[in-house]
C-alpha cells in the first residue's frame, strides 16, 4: 500500500492540540478547559491557563509533536505579542507546515 502525505486544516490542528493538552494532565478541570479551547484564545491566556513551557521549549515541543522544522524566530513571530496573537495563529502556522503520513 502506498503512503502519502495529507495536510490538516487549522481546525483539525486545534483538535489535536486539545487532545494533547487533555492527555497531558490528570486534573479534570484542566481537561475540561482543554476541550473548550478556541482559535480566538490569546497566547497569553493559553500559556497562563495551562502553565505552559517557556517559549523556546514550547516551540520545540510543538515541532516534535507535529514533526516540524520551524525555527525559533518564526515561532516568535507567531507567538508575540502574546496578548494579540491567538491560538488560531499557531494552528495556521502548524497547518501550513505540517504533513501527516497516511496509507
Amino acid at each position: 500500500m502506498n503512503e502519502y502525505s495529507i495536510k490538516k486544516t487549522p481546525d483539525e490542528i486545534l483538535d489535536i492540540l486539545k487532545a494533547v493538552l487533555k492527555s497531558s494532565t490528570e486534573y479534570k478541570h484542566e481537561q475540561e478547559l482543554a476541550s473548550k479551547l478556541t482559535k480566538d484564545l490569546t497566547i497569553k491566556d493559553w500559556r497562563e491557563t495551562f502553565d505552559l513551557l517557556p517559549i523556546d521549549e514550547l516551540s520545540n515541543h510543538l515541532n516534535i509533536i507535529f514533526d516540524l522544522k520551524i525555527d525559533l524566530n518564526e515561532w516568535l513571530k507567531a507567538l508575540h505579542p502574546e496578548n494579540e496573537k491567538t491560538l488560531g495563529d499557531i494552528c495556521n502556522l502548524i497547518s501550513r507546515n505540517a504533513e501527516f503520513k497516511t496509507k
